[in-house]
């Protein structure tokens, strides 16, 4: 329910003389363009009219198009990557995966590369409501960066450590 009164608030501020959605809180917009093309007009589900690219991704897009020009733009959500108005992407085949390539290409994709269902590449930010709609594509998320962590260092003095004088013998 609180969808549904978000996406219905958003509309009713957008259709105000003077746009003062736009210019008083564009993230706050942003959010509620991405939840009402998820969620569609009821509010529920995941079966609004941009669904398959998901919530971050049209998150990203709208918040591209309400703040274009700021010198501060506000952060994109956890671990995407972003580039040159590209974002870094995994999209999954609805059927053959050389059909969504075909059509990820045809919509300025770049550095593609398929692994089994998988296309991933980085693809321009503009044109996310159009990959939506895309019949090849099941879904489509963000890749997201993942980093390693350092394997812990045992203690000086540790068995497993071999520098160390309880570490093994070192033969000649």
């Amino acid at each position: 329910m609180p969808t549904r009164l978000l996406c219905l608030w958003a509309v009713v501020l957008l259709f105000l003389p003077g746009g003062t959605a736009r210019a008083q809180q564009p993230a706050e917009t942003a959010r509620a363009r991405a939840l009402c093309d998820v969620h569609g007009p009821d509010g529920t589900g995941k079966d609004g009219p941009l669904a398959k690219a998901g919530f971050d991704l049209l998150l990203l897009y709208h918040r591209a198009r309400l703040l274009p020009d700021s010198s501060a733009p506000a952060p994109p959500p956890s671990g995407l990557q972003l580039r040159n108005g590209h974002v870094a992407l995994d999209a999954i085949a609805a059927s053959t995966p050389r059909r969504l390539r075909q059509a990820l290409d045809s919509l300025g994709l770049r550095d593609g590369a398929q692994a089994d269902r998988v296309v991933s590449g980085w693809f321009p930010i503009d044109q996310i409501p159009a990959l939506a709609r895309l019949e090849a594509l099941r879904s489509a998320q963000p890749a997201r960066a993942h980093t390693r962590r350092a394997a812990p260092v045992p203690p000086p003095g540790s068995p497993s450590r071999p520098d160390s004088a309880g570490g093994p013998e070192k033969r000649p």
